[in-house]
């Protein structure tokens, strides 16, 4: 996704080859959408407010590790004026917190229009630990209330069972008071 981004060309985020015997009828419909479909059109709804608003730009991010990793690399792309999706795998809960203190503290929450939050699978501590800790959508959603543009959470994009087919680089439309992203064009022409 990176590659594509800073070539300039629209990609695809959604479910790898091995998930595809797995999709929801309701995925499965999305990703063929999203590899056959150039019109703008609903893509997500139901989405959890956490900051107010709405913007427009193109999609851009993807697992938050990966992604942070990125920073000062000629590989991140340019995140002006963005809507910036994460997600999380196997991630504890204060390493969530210090990812997203790093995005924050590298400018790029200053840069984006808006951010998405996906699923953080498997990011909790585990039941049996002794550690008191807040869970990684709560540690999420405080480190992002913060932001002075649209965010939302809840969005059925990662690594489980849920894994909406996205389009990649394009513009989208994130309107966090009615909880939806609509893409305002396709992945494909």
């Amino acid at each position: 996704l990176a590659q594509a981004a800073r070539a300039g060309v629209a990609a695809v985020h959604g479910p790898v080859i091995t998930q595809l015997g797995r999709l929801t009828p309701g995925d499965h419909e999305a990703l063929f959408a999203a590899l056959e479909n150039p019109n703008a059109r609903p893509l997500l709804s139901g989405l959890q407010k956490v900051c107010p608003g709405r913007a427009s730009g193109p999609l851009l991010g993807g697992n938050l590790e990966v992604f942070s990793r990125l920073l000062g690399t000629c590989y991140l792309p340019d995140l002006r004026g963005a809507i910036l999706f994460l997600e999380e795998v196997g991630e504890r809960p204060y390493r969530i917190d210090r990812l997203l203190t790093h995005l924050e503290l590298a400018g790029v929450f200053q840069q984006v229009a808006g951010v998405m939050v996906g699923d953080l699978l498997g990011c909790d501590e585990p039941s049996a630990s002794r550690v008191v800790s807040p869970s990684a959508q709560e540690v999420a959603r405080e480190r992002l209330s913060r932001l002075p543009i649209p965010v939302v959470m809840g969005a059925p994009i990662g690594h489980g069972a849920r894994h909406r087919a996205v389009p990649y680089g394009t513009r989208v439309e994130l309107d966090a008071d009615a909880g939806t992203l609509v893409a305002l064009q396709g992945a494909v022409s």
